[in-house]
């Protein structure tokens, strides 16, 4: 073959492997760039569920998301709170427990009929539950778990079947 022919092959492969230089790039820029509607969150307003002077702390939404119930320290003492129910239609709030104590996690029931908090005590670590009635007003607070060897407990959370689990 003359210089010629291995000069013009040259030129064809170097052609070719820019053309699948160049598309390749094309996929995988728009690969990258390409997002569907689920990982495309755009924030469009950012508003607070409360204003106090107080410290308010762990909201957590109620299963149907009308409600939310959260902490709120007393005045003076922003380690001692109590828990708050706001309704989100109406922007009512109501006082759900009644003695200050150390609350630092909070968790709806599944059903919605009942709240869980975790409280640090002079025995250790306790979990309470304060069971509701229609009207969202607490009926009981009982201690349902008292964990004396723990000095703290991150998290708590409703998980299959009724079950509590908690991170300590």
């Amino acid at each position: 073959p003359s210089n010629k022919t291995i000069s013009n092959h040259n030129k064809s492969v170097f052609l070719s492997l820019i053309i699948a230089v160049l598309f390749l790039s094309v996929i995988t820029v728009n690969f990258f760039t390409t997002k569907d509607d689920q990982n495309n969150i755009n924030v469009l307003t950012a508003s607070p569920l409360t204003a106090t002077e107080l410290h308010e702390d762990s909201a957590q939404f109620s299963p149907d998301g009308k409600y939310i119930a959260f902490t709120r320290s007393i005045k003076g003492n922003e380690n001692l709170g109590q828990i708050w129910l706001k309704n989100i239609d109406n922007e009512q709030e109501k006082q759900l427990t009644h003695i200050a104590a150390h609350i630092k996690h909070l968790t709806w029931m599944q059903t919605g009929k009942a709240l869980f908090y975790v409280s640090k005590t002079k025995q250790g670590i306790s979990i309470y539950r304060i069971t509701l009635n229609e009207e969202l007003q607490a009926v009981t607070e009982i201690e349902v778990l008292n964990l004396p060897k723990l000095t703290w407990l991150s998290s708590i959370a409703w998980g299959e079947e009724n079950v509590l689990y908690y991170i300590a």
